[in-house]
């Protein structure tokens, strides 16, 4: 049975909440799709973290999925866990959430460091003590984007 459900965030149910927010958490990526200024679209594998109804990556300045976002900050997200194929009748079992919502580069220094922090507890633990001393000038060179959640699209497809 398939479930999809397209509605704005603020009007989900807790247990609705609860299980696009599970879906987003186990998954170590997602991936980003934007689109630049002539409307071409661009998808790209990026590890995240979720806080709240904010999405928080890292990035290096000179890859494409930045300069989109600084050309139209509108951007999905797309997460997909569970997955599974049945080879006899080849149906798909998933998991899904994809979010809407604006993107914007962080500049202020605490939340770059606090988003920094999250994303080394999520995935390099041994490294969140450096994430917290980091010099304020090393701080600058890291590249933060969050995203604030404005819709999303809960999609499952669970075997019976």
């Amino acid at each position: 049975m398939t479930t999809q459900r397209n509605i704005k965030y603020q009007t989900l149910n807790t247990t609705e909440t609860q299980i696009a927010k599970d879906i987003i958490a186990k998954c170590d990526y997602g991936i980003l799709s934007t689109a630049d200024n002539a409307g071409f679209p661009y998808g790209v594998p990026l590890h995240h973290v979720l806080e709240d109804t904010s999405i928080y990556f890292h990035f290096i300045s000179t890859e494409r999925e930045i300069a989109n976002i600084i050309q139209n900050d509108k951007v999905s997200m797309t997460f997909v866990s569970d997955y599974a194929i049945n080879k006899n009748t080849f149906t798909t079992y998933y998991e899904s959430t994809i979010i809407e919502g604006i993107a914007q580069p962080i500049t202020d220094r605490n939340e770059k460091r606090h988003a920094l922090c999250l994303l080394c507890q999520r995935f390099a633990p041994n490294c969140i003590q450096e994430a917290e001393q980091m010099p304020f000038a090393q701080l600058l060179q890291i590249g933060i984007i969050r995203i604030d959640i404005s819709h999303i699209n809960l999609k499952i497809h669970k075997q019976q």
